[in-house]
């Protein structure tokens, strides 16, 4: 389309991946929306494991590696805030 805006909206997962496309491919987008960004995939895992009153550790660290694995991507990596 003509004049159409380059805008890219995601929330949590969707905002880290567009933190992510944009500082690993070079985007140049005119209007980023994000909601809900976490700063490091280890630490919203904690938090999320914390409000379901499951053990933090070693539940974080044991699905982190096994999505890892099976992802085929090191999830303990995975730091917006380190993208933005």
């Amino acid at each position: 389309m003509a004049g159409a805006a380059n805008h890219l909206y995601g929330v949590s997962m969707g905002s880290s991946a567009i933190l992510r496309a944009v500082a690993l491919h070079d985007l140049d987008p005119d209007v980023l929306i994000l909601e809900g960004v976490f700063d490091r995939l280890t630490t919203t895992t904690r938090h999320r494991f914390a409000a379901f009153g499951v053990p933090v550790f070693p539940a974080t660290e044991l699905l982190l590696f096994w999505g890892s694995v099976q992802m085929g991507y090191n999830g303990f990596r995975h730091n917006p805030v380190g993208y933005a």
